[in-house]
């Protein structure tokens, strides 16, 4: 390990890291879903430029009675934790806070994806974590900063973090708010990604570490340009360890499927597992999705790691 760097990378994200946590959990020769993402609605209140969703079908929401049916199969199938993402604006469904309950009486841990506008709407304290997305193009003032506040005050146990987007446009003094307001309210990091529509046009990342180096909240960066990517593999093992759900009942096969094509489909349809009430075939005979048709991967590590765990070593001792 170099430095407290590695360490926060396989903390508290998975593209392009290490995955140290696969290597935590119990040894077996299946792959259960451990960690599920979930959209729950694709409603949102906002439009960027660089949504990886924006073709999907926004009227698409699954009712409340549906997601706590499928928590409860979830956690029968394995499952410990969930993220609840986009899809669209996840604070936008009308059951949100009733979402995080049907969680937590399953046992299922609860981390979220928003945009920080609407978290005066989360009346619940039972996320492990949130992460508060923030970009380039994105209208950043002390009213956002201000309902981002009360929801940490709310929430004291809750580990809150930034996922900045570096568009081809850098606004280097409004990340440098962003990271002086996470220093200032003790976040654990802030994640800085490319642009993952225009990465010819975004500056390369070294710039960006170059340009916030010595600021308030540095210290706090992970740096993840996204330029260097894999193909897919045939056996998408990842896509057993957590699968993503979408709004309209369908399965992915991880976070990365809306812009895993070359053009990127803007959508998860066409990287469909199924519907998730047949998933259990998947799991039943260990079938993957097949990742051989992905142009952009940045979970090969996991795929390798997964693969690892069941291949039938000898001498195990001799380490």
């Amino acid at each position: 390990m170099k430095d407290n760097q590695d360490y926060r990378l396989m903390s508290f994200t998975a593209a392009d890291a290490f995955p140290a946590k696969v290597l935590q959990l119990p040894t077996g020769d299946r792959i259960r879903p451990v960690h599920i993402q979930l959209n729950p609605t694709n409603r949102c209140n906002l439009k960027c430029s660089f949504c990886s969703c924006s073709e999907r079908e926004k009227t698409d929401e699954m009712p409340l009675a549906e997601i706590a049916e499928l928590l409860t199969t979830f956690a029968a199938f394995g499952s410990r934790s969930v993220t609840i993402t986009g899809g669209g604006e996840p604070l936008m469904h009308p059951h949100i806070n009733e979402i995080i309950e049907h969680a937590k009486v399953s046992g299922i841990q609860v981390g979220i994806v928003s945009n920080g506008l609407l978290m005066d709407r989360l009346d619940h304290q039972w996320p492990l974590w949130v992460r508060v997305s923030a970009s380039d193009d994105r209208a950043i003032d002390q009213t956002y900063f201000d309902t981002i506040s009360r929801a940490v005050d709310h929430m004291p146990s809750t580990d809150w973090a930034f996922s900045y987007v570096l568009t081809a446009r850098p606004d280097y003094v409004k990340l440098a708010a962003v990271m002086a307001f996470a220093a200032d309210q003790t976040f654990t990091h802030v994640r800085l990604v490319s642009d993952l529509l225009d990465l010819e046009n975004v500056p390369d990342i070294e710039q960006a570490r170059q340009a916030l180096t010595g600021l308030p909240g540095e210290s706090l960066v992970i740096y993840q340009g996204r330029k260097e990517y894999t193909g897919g593999r045939r056996q998408c093992l990842i896509s057993l360890l957590k699968p993503g759900i979408a709004a309209d009942g369908l399965v992915y096969p991880c976070c990365g499927a809306q812009y895993a094509l070359e053009p990127p489909p803007r959508d998860y349809r066409a990287m469909s597992m199924g519907h998730w009430r047949d998933f259990a075939k998947h799991l039943s005979t260990q079938q993957p999705f097949n990742g051989s048709a992905c142009v952009h991967c940045y979970y090969d590590n996991y795929n390798t790691v997964l693969a690892a765990r069941l291949a039938p070593l000898q001498h195990e001792a001799f380490v």
